[in-house]
């Protein structure tokens, strides 16, 4: 069984020693705090190196053993999700920092309306912006 808040620590670390990453969010199931034993694990990674993390994955394998992985476009936001080894399931989702600009794509704001929680932020700007646009985010689970 994966730990998932030893999973979301390391990856809490890695955003803040790449600094090709300007800010990490946790959203889905496991933002709002409705995450069962199956459930992945969903993260956007903010960056404008979009194009160069998604092709460059070694950063991937930081984080466990990839048993196997698939890309995934949902146009603003490119996924590479990732089963590792220990069973965990995890959609990494590159956006660049438009993906959070006003006003928000409705797609976006859905998945942030629903809940969001913000693992790193390197301007320390988002926290406010975020809550401006959607409301406050949830605490780690």
């Amino acid at each position: 069984m994966a730990d998932i808040g030893g999973f979301l620590n390391r990856a809490s670390e890695w955003a803040r020693s790449d600094l090709r990453v300007d800010a990490l969010l946790l959203v889905g199931s496991r933002a709002r705090g409705e995450a069962t034993a199956s459930s992945d694990v969903d993260l956007v990674i903010i960056t404008e190196s979009r194009a160069a993390l998604f092709r460059e994955r070694t950063w991937a394998i930081a984080f466990g053993a990839v048993a196997r992985s698939v890309e995934e476009d949902w146009g603003a936001v490119r996924s590479l999700r990732v089963w590792y080894a220990d069973g965990l399931e995890v959609e990494f989702g590159l956006a660049a920092p438009d993906w959070l600009a006003e006003p928000l794509d409705p797609g976006t704001s859905e998945v942030l309306r629903r809940g969001y929680c913000l693992l790193f932020d390197r301007s320390g700007s988002l926290t406010i912006h975020l809550r401006n646009l959607v409301g406050p985010g949830n605490p780690p689970a």
